[in-house]
């Protein structure tokens, strides 16, 4: 699957790798609309490709974070960040399941509410950061590794650099 060429869902997103876990970063503004667990139009392409390395390594385990920023949340669909956060997480848990048949013994749905920063929520960039979900990959072997880099990264890196060879804006 190729990654998707929506910048828009493109630029919000983020990878880590170590040698205990691989952290695949879906931010808010790319992925879901605001105040919802609802996708965007372009997001389930790069969970299409998620799911490819996913199904690929059936061994490894995949923990799948909500998390917000810490102003309150003020819908009658949710009283917390807390359950928008474990809605997102688990939405993306259901759509592995159901669209691309990830074992579900495989997978585990968390939602951390405004409790797990990465950034500060003194102001909006801030705030954008740390309204995320995080897919989590843990103890990835060299194998999940190379695919990795090969694959997925080389997707990206590829997208990144315009179909003319140019950087995109």
């Amino acid at each position: 699957a190729e990654m998707t060429k929506d910048p828009q869902v493109r630029s919000k997103m983020d990878f880590q790798m170590d040698e205990w876990k691989l952290v695949i970063r879906l931010g808010e503004a790319g992925f879901f609309h605001s105040g919802s667990p609802d996708f965007r139009k372009g997001a389930t392409d790069v969970l299409d490709s998620i799911a490819a390395l996913l199904m690929k390594y059936p061994e490894v385990e995949i923990t799948i974070e909500g998390h917000t920023d810490n102003r309150p949340i003020r819908t009658t669909r949710y009283r917390s960040n807390w359950e928008l956060s474990t809605a997102r997480s688990t939405v993306v848990v259901a759509f592995l399941i159901e669209k691309h048949a990830v074992n579900p013994h495989r997978l585990i749905a968390a939602g951390y509410g405004e409790y797990r920063p990465i950034s500060t929520n003194d102001n909006e960039a801030g705030r954008a950061k740390n309204r995320r979900v995080d897919i989590i990959l843990r103890n990835p072997s060299d194998d999940v590794k190379a695919f990795w880099n090969t694959h997925v990264k080389g997707a990206m890196d590829k997208f990144e650099q315009g179909q003319d060879g140019e950087p995109l804006p």
